[in-house]
C-alpha cells in the first residue's frame, strides 16, 4: 500500500508548515542566486569549483534571513539587503572557492571601488603570484557590474584585462 501522504495533506495539515516555509525559502535564495551568478559567468565556467552554486544559494539564503520583519517563508530579499549586516556578507566571497585571490596574488592590492582600479605596487608576477606547479602563465581579471536584484538584472558588465604573464 500507500504509506506516504498526499499532496493536499501537505499542503493542508499545520505539522508541515515549517517544511513549506523552509523549501519557500530556498526557493527565493535559489532563483536570486541563479541571477547572481550570472554577472560573472564567463569566470566561473572556467574554474573547476563545482561548490560555486551552493555557496552563492546559501550567501542569499543567509540575506534572506537578515530580513526579521517578515514571518518564517515570506521572507524578502529586499528587505534583508537593507541590513548593514548583509551587505558585508558580499565582502570576500571568492567565485573560485580553490584558488582564491588571497591564496594566489600574495603582494598587497588595493581596490578602489570609485574609479574601479585595482592597484598593485611593486608587482612582480614570479614572487606575489603563489600558483599552481603545473601552470605556464597566468591571466588576471576583474569583473564588477551593478547588480539590480530587485529586477533580477545587472547593468554594465566591466572587466579589467591585465596583462598575462608567463611563469616560466
Amino acid at each position: 500500500g500507500n504509506t506516504g501522504i498526499t499532496a493536499k495533506q501537505f499542503k493542508e495539515n499545520p505539522i508541515f508548515d515549517r517544511i513549506r516555509f523552509q523549501g519557500s525559502k530556498m526557493g527565493k535564495a535559489s532563483k536570486i542566486a541563479q541571477n547572481f551568478r550570472m554577472i560573472a559567468n564567463i569566470f566561473n565556467q572556467r574554474a573547476k569549483d563545482g561548490s560555486f552554486a551552493g555557496r552563492s544559494n546559501k550567501l542569499m539564503l543567509e540575506i534572506l534571513n537578515e530580513d526579521t520583519s517578515s514571518t518564517s517563508g515570506e521572507n524578502s530579499f529586499e528587505e534583508g539587503m537593507k541590513s548593514e549586516e548583509a551587505i558585508t556578507y558580499f565582502v570576500g566571497f571568492e567565485g573560485n572557492k580553490l584558488r582564491p585571490l588571497k591564496k594566489a596574488l600574495t603582494a598587497k592590492w588595493n581596490w578602489d571601488e570609485t574609479t574601479a582600479e585595482l592597484t598593485i605596487k611593486k608587482f612582480n608576477p614570479l614572487k606575489h603570484l603563489d600558483w599552481l606547479e603545473e601552470a605556464e602563465a597566468v591571466h588576471m581579471a576583474i569583473a564588477y557590474a551593478n547588480w539590480d536584484y530587485k529586477n533580477s538584472s545587472f547593468g554594465r558588465f566591466q572587466r579589467k584585462k591585465f596583462t598575462r604573464w608567463n611563469l616560466l
